[in-house]
């Protein structure tokens, strides 16, 4: 029969996890923003396609093979038509530079629960945090 042991008991002191929690606070807020810059850039990247692409398809559209035509709940007019193999070279689609980020809330909420940490240990007396107090932080370390 195995024996279980104790868990590991870790003192670790309070200004060094003040320090670390701000260091990962700071990553949050740079990567969120650089990632926002590049959503932001990629879209302009991908209107701009769009753009180039229907100048280079309308004076094809007399070539369709097929037109199907939607209005929408809100009046705006939707047209889809196909075009034969081969009448048109499309330019080359924007790629994103970007990483899959944080949705707004996420980051929002990883955010405040930062620093909300950083807060309480500030008020702290003690100068080691525990064990269980690092275990519910270290996810952000």
């Amino acid at each position: 029969m195995a024996r279980q042991g104790k868990g590991i008991k870790v003192n670790v002191p309070r200004l060094k996890v003040i320090e670390a929690l701000e260091k990962s606070l700071t990553k949050l807020e740079t990567e969120y923003q650089i990632g926002k810059k590049l959503d932001a850039d990629y879209e302009k990247q991908k209107s701009d396609w769009h753009k180039k692409v229907l100048k280079l398809t309308l004076p094809l559209i007399n070539k369709a093979d097929y037109c199907n035509i939607t209005t929408r709940y809100n009046g705006t007019i939707s047209v889809d038509f196909n075009l034969p193999a081969g009448s048109l070279v499309l330019p080359e689609e924007p790629k994103y530079e970007g990483k899959s980020q944080l949705a707004e809330w996420q980051y929002e909420a990883q955010k405040e629960e930062i620093e909300s940490a950083i807060r309480l240990l500030r008020m702290c007396e003690d100068e080691t945090v525990n064990t269980a107090t690092y275990a519910s932080i270290s996810q952000y370390l």
